[in-house]
């Protein structure tokens, strides 16, 4: 049992591959590093901060914790001969980081021909997502990423996957633990013929308690993790940025 609870949290605790992408510019390192500062306090209002380990770029900054926004933007030089600079995104998830990278873009190329047509980030209900995350945090993905430029479509559908599997493994680890701990029929219930206690009901049963705690913990970190994905989207949405991809 204990195995199988440490397996459940390592799912829950489990992070995707953190997406990451790269903006070129021709400007000096200087004025684009003052035009990228001014654009992500615009996004974050006022809520980004300088790092001081930089990676080998000369600029690194990232939001205070309290803000909805999970993300690094690095500025550096190609070479140190290079005037050429360099911004790199990471985020979270693949399509966060491809929307930060198309608004820098916005910003620093103004006049850069776009291929695909520009689409307007459209916000989500907090509400709704939390009621979906109650009913399974599949669902309060799927609501998510639904039509959003924020999540990546496989990035969605297997996320979505890893949260189902944790609520089945949940269950099929409570039944397991239920059979291995029934309690044995008293001998007045087998003089009269009763049932005895039903310990493998995992609804009505003396484990439904603990089923219920269990499916409780990924439950209350997607309220979190979604708060903070949807409070990011609605953000973009509130500043009317479209989105070329």
């Amino acid at each position: 049992m204990k195995i199988i609870l440490i397996l459940i949290l390592q799912l829950i605790l489990f992070k995707e591959i953190i997406g990451s992408e790269i903006v070129e510019s021709d400007e000096p390192i200087e004025d684009l590093n003052l035009r990228i500062v001014e654009l992500l306090n615009n996004i974050t209002s006022n809520s980004v901060q300088q790092e001081s380990k930089t990676s080998g770029f000369n600029y690194r900054y990232k939001p205070y914790f309290f803000s909805p926004f999970r993300f690094d933007v690095y500025i550096g030089k190609f070479s140190k001969k290079s005037e050429e600079s360099i911004v790199r995104v990471e985020a979270p998830r693949r399509g966060e980081a491809r929307v930060l990278r198309d608004i820098i873009e916005q910003t620093i190329t103004p006049d850069k021909p776009w291929i695909a047509p520009a689409v307007p980030v459209q916000s989500k209900s907090h509400i709704a997502y939390q009621a979906t995350n109650l009913i399974s945090p599949s669902l309060g993905i799927i609501y998510s990423g639904y039509k959003s430029p924020f999540y990546d479509k496989g990035e969605m559908i297997m996320k979505s996957a890893l949260y189902l599997l944790i609520d089945l493994a949940i269950v099929g680890a409570v039944a397991i633990y239920a059979q291995n701990t029934k309690s044995s029929k008293s001998t007045e219930d087998k003089l009269l013929l009763k049932p005895g206690p039903n310990d493998l009901d995992l609804i009505r049963g003396k484990n439904a308690g603990l089923l219920i705690g269990l499916l409780m913990i990924p439950r209350a970190y997607r309220a979190i993790d979604g708060a903070y994905e949807i409070g990011t989207q609605n953000r973009i949405a509130e500043l009317g940025y479209t989105i070329h991809f």
